[in-house]
């Protein structure tokens, strides 16, 4: 074995290094969403503040949201959540992106 290269941990020695920061995150998901829940819906006058998010329920990127949970909750033979997540928030590949974006080509 390489001296170079650590050993990849095992599935306990990875939970047990990681347990603290993903239950910090979802907590942090969880706070997040109930602010969402919690906030008045600015098109809705009949709350009179109450909470209500149906001015946002259909927006795009709160589908994704759902999707990227949906994501997590899968279990998964294959260890690729983070590649289908990653791809569900980017744009889809345009080969003219630059010329899109405006950005000048440069020649080597």
């Amino acid at each position: 074995m390489n001296p170079a290269v650590p050993a990849p941990r095992d599935a306990v020695r990875v939970l047990d290094d990681e347990f603290l920061i993903i239950r910090g995150r979802i907590l942090e998901l969880a706070a997040a969403l109930d602010r969402l829940d919690h906030a008045p819906d600015p098109s809705d006058s009949s709350l009179n503040g109450e909470p209500g998010h149906r001015a946002v329920f259909n927006d795009p990127r709160l589908e994704r949201i759902r999707q990227a949970l949906r994501i997590l909750s899968e279990s998964s033979t294959t260890p690729d959540r983070a590649r289908r997540i990653q791809e569900l928030f980017s744009r889809p590949y345009q080969p003219d992106w630059m010329t899109t974006f405006g950005i000048p080509q440069r020649r080597f």
